[in-house]
């Protein structure tokens, strides 16, 4: 009997993409069971109980899911915010996750005055190992030096990063600087610079300010 090996990865992938499938499904039954209960919780008075539901909500790297974290992140409590920063970071291997994100921060930035809560967004997306997600990123802030006040909100974006002053904030300010933006604007280059973080993975390539 002879076998094609095309014919064996073609069956392979076909059901690799289906167990995928399945898996997706899964996932997102499980979440709209668990959305109510965890929708309670995030109205709930206490903090804690707020951070327990955003914890659950890692376990759904989904576009709904994601809505639901970016919303505390204006939670009047600081531990919550971080807890919410915390939870996007640890979901940001998923390409459906960084793909609403980075939709939400273009939304943000096209919304006059409110460009400050792409900051967050971006430092996820820019703290991703995905090659994908680096690639839409660095491209995401080239379209940006050619828009109207492009750079003007990209030095607001690095500024809004370093007021965090975080360790979590070294992996987006260090991307930062390998982008085009980061390399033919003074003024990008001055305000990366101006934040620590951003200072010292740059002085690490040579640049200066």
């Amino acid at each position: 009997m002879r076998f094609s090996w095309r014919g064996i990865l073609l069956a392979g992938s076909i059901c690799l993409v289906a167990a995928q499938s399945a898996r997706a499904a899964d996932r997102l039954e499980e979440f709209n069971k668990a959305r109510r209960s965890i929708a309670q919780q995030l109205h709930n008075k206490e903090p804690g109980i707020r951070i327990e539901a955003l914890a659950r909500l890692e376990k759904f790297p989904l576009a709904d899911s994601v809505k639901l974290v970016c919303n505390s992140l204006a939670d009047a409590d600081a531990g919550v915010q971080e807890a919410a920063l915390t939870s996007l970071l640890n979901m940001n291997g998923s390409q459906e996750v960084c793909d609403t994100l980075l939709q939400m921060a273009k939304k943000s930035l096209g919304r006059k005055g409110e460009g400050a809560g792409a900051a967050p967004l971006l430092a996820v997306l820019l703290s991703s190992n995905q090659t994908s997600v680096e690639r839409e990123v660095n491209e995401f802030f080239e379209k940006m030096t050619d828009s109207k006040n492009g750079v003007e909100l990209a030095i607001m974006l690095a500024d809004e990063l370093g007021k965090h002053r975080k360790p979590l904030d070294v992996p987006p300010l260090s991307r930062l600087t390998k982008t085009k933006i980061f390399a033919n604007h003074f003024g990008f280059r001055r305000a990366v610079g101006q934040q620590p973080q951003g200072r010292h993975a740059a002085e690490q390539r040579g640049d200066s300010f």
